[in-house]
């Protein structure tokens, strides 16, 4: 099993390491072991750092040497946080009396000892072998920011499955949808257009089953079918005004300030676009409250002649970075977006955050939300749900 491609990662830094571990938290379940193998200094205390901050624990994760255990249970699932170089042989993890059905159980081992006993690891493991270069020193101090290469390696067949999800993608460009993808402004779009169907008499649930992913100015269109253009075109400019004066509620959705931060989104040049169905305002006001920078490409519905699904908005963000589309990722989450990201001939990342898996099945991969999404060493490493 672990001579298969199992993910492989090369971390640079301590907070690529924190990174890693809040990534793979997102793998984790309750009843899980995660072993730890490597030299000292390797990072394996900062691994499980990361892991607590991915399981939602704010307190502060120190080695356990000197007390064995620490236990931390103020996040989704309780973490224990076990050293083993103490421990006479790997099976004794099970003998220290620990609620490890319903923990996360993550074990710092030492260097070489995985080889010498690695046949009697508790079943049900994921080993996560930590190399670094020969020579290096360890800790904070002296080595600190050298790379090391981290391994997963799955202990049954279930974990192999598991990490079969993992899929590693490396795009010349990423150009993402902005509402559900980066900011989640589901309640604002909703009440502005019930408030649309309030004031025309229209059904709400007709009116908002095709409102997300689209551009305003189209839904208006469609929805007063037959009415005077100039009508049409003043009701929206009012819908238009409303979007922009009206954002309460609006947040980041998970994952989004870190990806955007790993990326640098919001420096000149990077190979990142935003590509939505609202205005330049709107973008602008909701990039703004998510705490994200605006890419130097910017693509609104002011930009088009024809929005969602219709590919032109994606075909000018990558055309405007210098990529082919069929080199770019799109990350959506809804099905006009889908459509129009599949019709450039990009790959399309599917998010859950406002749609089901069904409406989303015209996407390459499909992921809960960004936090599912790890960019390091050139590559974007995503937990897909299969």
């Amino acid at each position: 099993m672990p001579d298969e491609p199992f993910p492989t990662f090369r971390v640079g830094t301590p907070h690529d390491m924190l990174a890693l571990g809040a990534w793979l938290a997102g793998l984790l379940v309750p009843g899980d072991l995660v072993v730890l193998a490597g030299p000292l200094g390797a990072g394996k205390t900062v691994l499980v750092s990361g892991i607590a901050v991915g399981l939602g624990s704010a307190e502060r994760v120190t080695s356990p040497t000197f007390v064995l255990v620490h236990e931390h249970r103020d996040g989704k699932a309780p973490l224990l946080h076990v050293d083993a170089y103490r421990l006479s042989r790997p099976a004794e993890v099970a003998d220290l009396d620990l609620d490890l059905d319903s923990s996360v159980t993550a074990v710092e081992w030492g260097e070489g000892l995985v080889e010498d006993f690695g046949a009697g690891l508790p079943s049900g493991h994921l080993l996560v072998r930590i190399q670094r270069p020969v020579g290096v020193g360890g800790g904070v101090g002296e080595g600190a920011d050298e790379e090391r290469t981290v391994r997963l390696e799955p202990g049954t067949p279930a974990w192999a499955a598991r990490l079969r999800r993992v899929v590693a993608l490396a795009p010349a460009a990423v150009l993402f949808d902005l509402d559900g993808v980066l900011a989640d402004s589901t309640d604002a779009v909703e009440r502005h257009w019930i408030q649309f169907a309030e004031r025309h008499g229209m059904d709400p649930g007709t009116v908002l089953a095709g409102a997300h992913g689209r551009r305003s100015v189209d839904h208006v269109a469609e929805l007063l079918a037959g009415a005077p253009p100039d009508y049409i075109a003043a009701e929206n400019v009012l819908v238009e005004q409303i979007e922009v004066a009206d954002n309460e509620g609006v947040t980041g959705l998970p994952g989004a300030a870190a990806l955007w931060a790993a990326l640098d989104a919001g420096r000149p040049g990077a190979p990142v676009a935003v590509v939505t169905s609202g205005t330049t305002a709107l973008a602008r006001a909701r990039l703004g409250i998510a705490g994200l920078a605006v890419p130097s490409v910017l693509v609104t519905a002011d930009d088009v002649t024809a929005g969602k699904p219709d590919p032109q908005g994606y075909e000018r963000a990558a055309h405007l970075l210098g990529a082919a589309t069929g080199e770019c990722l799109v990350v959506e989450d809804s099905t006009a977006g889908v459509e129009a990201g599949r019709a450039a001939g990009s790959s399309v990342l599917g998010l859950l955050t406002t749609h089901s898996a069904a409406d989303l099945g015209a996407a390459d991969l499909v992921a809960e939300d960004l936090s599912a999404v790890l960019a390091l060493d050139g590559r974007l490493w995503v937990r897909t749900l299969g």
